[in-house]
């Protein structure tokens, strides 16, 4: 899906800030695909650069298949500029994770474009909440989940007894989310 910046009609207060670039494509592919394995190699180097923690288990690629779950990349000018997934928790409920965009990249919308797009793909699984969890060392991270409407909750597992987390969640009201 080719998206372009989508302007201050957004719901939510989650506006795209046009792109300084034509164009960009989302696009759902396989977990363990080769563009996934790149944005996921370099997220690790980013996340361990900043928390020394650039790890974490690989776990089942199906869960990121639809209907219960997505794994979404970015590309931009033959680039992979960044990534993001749902995956189920419970019924009507999923979580956001492996969210990231490329240094290179930020700044320019990719990450929100990426967040609305995994939204509206929740919802059309049947999705009506979103939860996440993000490190307190990515305050860009932070401030794109609040001014898209998400809200503090208690750290869940296994993240309740990391200092290092915190866990933000977002009732998903009714398309569209543009």
């Amino acid at each position: 899906m080719a998206i372009a910046g989508r302007g201050a009609g957004d719901r939510d207060g989650c506006t795209t800030e046009p792109m300084q670039l034509a164009q960009l494509t989302v696009r759902s592919v396989a977990y363990d695909s080769p563009p996934a394995k790149l944005v996921m190699a370099a997220m690790l180097v980013d996340i361990d650069e900043r928390s020394g923690q650039g790890e974490f288990a690989a776990g089942d690629a199906s869960v990121f298949q639809p209907p219960s779950g997505e794994f979404l990349v970015a590309m931009g000018g033959g680039e992979v500029a960044g990534c993001g997934a749902f995956v189920r928790v419970d019924e009507g409920l999923a979580e956001l994770t492996r969210m990231f965009v490329q240094p290179a990249w930020r700044r320019r919308g990719v990450g929100r474009m990426l967040l609305r797009e995994l939204e509206e793909r929740a919802w059309a699984s049947g999705y009506v909440a979103l939860r996440l969890e993000t490190g307190r060392g990515q305050p860009e991270a932070m401030a794109l989940y609040r001014s898209c409407g998400y809200r503090d909750i208690p750290r869940y597992p296994p993240h309740c007894d990391d200092e290092l987390s915190l866990c933000m969640a977002k009732e998903l009201s009714a398309p569209p989310f543009a």
